[in-house]
């Protein structure tokens, strides 16, 4: 996965599709197929009809969302978000955006922390730590925890 994640950020997407020429495996946000993204269940004037609620309008905007996006198969989470603006700074895009949704893989959540859980047989995940350095988080358990005598 580290020599994936430096070929996509050490190529440009102008003139070549990344997701073909690395053949990187994709899904819908979620992990789920493609095809299997929810349809719409109201159309652009029946919203404008019905008055709806502040959290019925969320819902649409992620299930809108989630069938025109794609995301990275081998990743254990996905986040979905509506880009606010776009500003260039030395050749580079700079992304300000809004998450609406996100999902992770079960063996990797624990309600509160993004971390492999103990005894679920999760693969620690890569994490990124600039200049082409990487890092592995693995499950607290799989780490041995420092004694004084280790100390001493």
């Amino acid at each position: 996965m580290e020599e994936l994640v430096l070929a996509i950020g050490g190529s440009t997407g102008a003139d070549v599709d990344k997701f073909e020429q690395l053949q990187v495996a994709v899904c819908a946000p979620g992990g789920g197929d493609l095809g299997d993204a929810p349809a719409a269940q109201t159309d652009e004037a029946e919203t404008k009809k019905r008055k709806l609620s502040k959290k019925e309008l969320a819902r649409q905007e992620i299930a809108n969302a989630t069938r025109q996006s794609i995301a990275v198969r081998d990743c254990v989470a996905h986040l979905l978000c509506r880009v606010e603006s776009v500003t260039e700074d030395d050749g580079h895009l700079l992304l300000r955006c809004t998450q609406l949704a996100g999902w992770t893989r079960q063996a990797y959540w624990d309600g509160r922390n993004f971390i492999p859980l103990d005894d679920t047989n999760a693969e620690p995940y890569l994490t990124f730590l600039g200049s082409k350095v990487f890092g592995y988080v693995l499950p607290s358990g799989s780490v041995p925890t420092r004694t004084e005598s280790d100390e001493a």
